[in-house]
């Protein structure tokens, strides 16, 4: 399977699977909040960071009901936990050289958004379970997108297919 971040504009980016847009995520607010449209279940989404910190996230349906939250397991730590359709995940956060952003299921990564050096090139390298929700691959994207354009230097990040 053969997945892609594309860049449509400076805020805007597409998520295809396959050659298939299957999602675009528009960034507001200096990249603070974002809107997300999925293609998949015609839905769409608004990201938005809260908290005093503003270290926690929420995912707001077109009814403005809540589907997904992130909040961190402490102020220091590298993970953070995630809820979504009454089930825990957990997001972690490594460098294994390179930042690695994982989303972890009954002690399995079902996702991960790493950054890769191929030919001394930096890029995206995606692995996903088939099954994984499309709005995760969204919420990755969100919290890795300025790690991969401050280490390509480029407004247009690399992508590469996994």
């Amino acid at each position: 399977m053969e997945m892609q971040w594309i860049q449509i504009n400076q805020n805007e980016y597409a998520f295809q699977v396959n050659g298939q847009v299957r999602g675009t995520l528009q960034l507001q607010k200096y990249g603070q909040t974002a809107s997300v449209l999925l293609m998949s279940e015609q839905q769409t989404y608004q990201i938005k960071r809260i908290g005093f910190w503003k270290s926690k996230l929420v995912v707001l349906n077109n009814q403005g009901m809540e589907v997904l939250r992130v909040a961190p397991k402490s102020w220091y730590s590298n993970s953070w936990n995630l809820e979504h359709q009454a089930k825990s995940y957990q997001i972690k956060i490594d460098n294994c050289p390179l930042v690695e952003f994982s989303i972890i299921h009954n002690q399995k990564k079902i996702i991960t958004y790493a950054l890769s050096a191929q030919n001394a090139v930096v890029g995206l390298s995606i692995q996903a379970e088939p099954d994984v929700p499309e709005l995760f691959h969204l919420m990755l994207w969100f919290f890795i997108r300025p790690i991969i354009q401050e280490q390509t230097g480029q407004e247009i990040p690399l992508v590469l297919l996994t």
